[in-house]
């Protein structure tokens, strides 16, 4: 309620009231050359973005603000003449009680109701006057974008009341609910303390405190530091991007051409599949290995990894604990310790949710990563084929966008990964009606096929509806859908084929019928609960407990945002 629905409850709505002062304030902004004077304050400074939002939310301001507005209501009665803020909405200031100073003109002028009549009638004045009021609107109106998307600047959480900081939304949503928070509210309100939550894009802060502390808040060593680093503030487009976006159609066929080089490494795959059962037989006789991921989709490059899911003992189908993955993994890693001549072994992956070993096989020079869990990995992977292979675009979109978010060099920890991205094209082919929902593909089956707990039964065969669109066409939809999604409310769900609210999660029994299999699932602690609260949210269409973007901070999804809007104008 607090995070996810809309209403005068969100932490991140900002009231009308607010809004409508913050829009007479920047109207109220007299510009000179290099600087902004503020009528309302009669102070100076530099003509900077960041300055002024802090100016209009300082709490002086807002109360100087109040007062001569509610001054100008009484004044009105008298309509000729010009009070103090009917000048400033006229770029003009009393600078004595003789003459007013024009900076629209920058010009002065007896202090005279006649004469400034005249001079605000005057076409000179109407021209330069209306080119400010222009801006201020302009200004306006990107901050207006900024409140509307409070939501996607808030990284860090703090309680000034009861001086605690999360770096969570849904733990800070918690405290806000707790007894002893409830408590020191009412404390406050006792003594005549007004609270509101504030925003601060700059340092990515949201809060919860005394009203008038956003002045209090701009002081602060936290704010000053973000201010002086800028680490928070998205860096331009790269120049490897915009040149990947003004030759797109020499960039995919290039990138085709790549893709294609590895569907004629098949007898180099199966060579290195076999090595691995002829290696460890010796222990698990009836061990099969299974391709997955790119290389498996038609979506890998030359310099792939070879993903192998190694079958020891028959748990394709299985749920199969970390104990004994980790017993096959040591096991195994043993065997190829030994075996020098064919395997290099250049890393072990444990304490993660799917432990890997990482090999070079010697004789074809493919790295290979094995895993252990069971074969829905596989089984993700073919269905991907089935898509790509149904609509040959789908296939051009995945390479294409794979490259575009490596030359976007988007910062963090984690980047997208390719299996999500995939996902993000064929929902967004779902959306265009081309492509069917991954549920649909089970319905047409009807034959249920239930590996790792999660039903795997699709239709191979794929039916693709027309579409005018060529791929450049694509490219430019796909970047302004996704610029314009609404990630703070909704789930990007492959599996239905069309967007799921965040709030359903939260409320298991509101989900349709169809995620029945997720619901069974949960309610016996057979998978964990979708991680709804993340800022990017991306189900995964087999497993559907899984969010492929969890670990997408607000800052990446900032940058990715900001990035599709400019590929998106780039290519138009």
């Amino acid at each position: 309620k607090l995070c996810i629905d809309s209403g005068k409850h969100n932490i991140y709505n900002i009231n009308q009231e607010n809004i409508n002062l913050i829009k007479l304030g920047i109207s109220l902004m007299i510009p000179k050359k290099f600087s902004l004077i503020c009528f309302v304050c009669d102070t100076t400074f530099l003509n900077d973005k960041q300055l002024l939002f802090e100016h209009l939310l300082h709490s002086k301001h807002i109360q100087n603000l109040k007062k001569i507005n509610n001054d100008n209501k009484i004044s009105k009665e008298n309509p000729n003449k010009f009070n103090n803020l009917k000048l400033a909405e006229f770029c003009m200031k009393k600078e004595t009680n003789r003459k007013i100073q024009c900076y629209a003109c920058n010009y002065k002028i007896r202090n005279k109701n006649i004469l400034i009549n005249l001079h605000v009638k005057s076409k000179k004045h109407i021209l330069r006057s209306k080119i400010w009021k222009e801006q201020s609107v302009e200004i306006f109106k990107e901050f207006l974008i900024i409140f509307d998307n409070a939501w996607y600047y808030a990284h860090v959480y703090i309680c000034t009341i009861c001086q605690k900081r999360f770096d969570l939304e849904i733990k800070f949503a918690k405290h806000l609910v707790d007894l002893t928070h409830v408590k020191n509210i009412r404390k406050c309100k006792c003594n005549g303390i007004l609270t509101k939550f504030h925003i601060c894009p700059i340092c990515a802060t949201c809060w919860f405190g005394d009203s008038n502390s956003y002045s209090i808040h701009c002081e602060s060593q936290f704010h000053k530091y973000f201010v002086k680093r800028g680490d928070l503030t998205v860096s331009n487009i790269t120049n490897f991007v915009v040149d990947l976006l003004n030759n797109i159609d020499q960039n995919i066929t290039f990138l085709l051409n790549e893709s294609n080089k590895v569907i004629f490494e098949h007898n180099k795959e199966s060579e290195v599949l076999q090595a691995i059962e002829e290696s460890i037989k010796c222990i698990y006789p009836n061990a099969k290995t299974y391709m997955f991921g790119s290389r498996l989709s038609n979506l890998g490059y030359p310099d792939s990894n070879l993903d192998i899911y190694l079958d020891c003992d028959n748990f394709y189908f299985k749920c199969i604990v970390n104990q004994q993955i980790e017993t096959y993994l040591l096991t195994v890693k043993k065997i190829f310790e030994y075996r020098t001549n064919t395997w290099i072994i250049n890393e072990i992956i444990l304490n993660v949710r799917v432990p890997i070993i990482k090999l070079s096989h010697i004789p074809t020079s493919i790295k290979v990563d094995i895993s252990f869990l069971n074969g829905l990995v596989v089984e993700k992977s073919i269905l991907i084929r089935y898509y790509n292979d149904a609509y040959f675009i789908c296939r051009y979109l995945i390479l294409y966008l794979k490259r575009w978010f490596i030359l976007c060099q988007i910062p963090g920890p984690k980047s997208m990964s390719s299996y999500a991205i995939s996902w993000y094209v064929i929902f967004y082919l779902q959306v265009k009606r081309i492509l069917p929902s991954v549920h649909e593909l089970v319905r047409l089956k009807n034959e249920s096929k239930i590996v790792g707990g999660w039903e795997c039964g699709f239709q191979k065969s794929i039916s693709v509806a027309h579409s005018d669109l060529n791929f450049k066409d694509h490219i430019k939809e796909f970047f302004y859908y996704y610029a314009e999604f609404d990630y703070k409310a909704n789930v990007v769900c492959p599996y239905l084929g069309k967007i799921i609210e965040k709030n359903s999660f939260a409320h298991i029994k509101q989900l349709p019928k169809e995620m029945e299999i997720y619901k069974q699932n949960v309610k016996q602690k057979k998978s964990v609960i979708f991680q709804f609260d993340s800022p990017m949210c991306l189900q995964d269409p087999i497993d559907l407990s899984q969010n492929l973007t969890k670990h997408i901070t607000k800052f990446q999804l900032q940058s990715i945002r900001k990035y599709y809007n400019e590929s998106a104008a780039i290519i138009s």
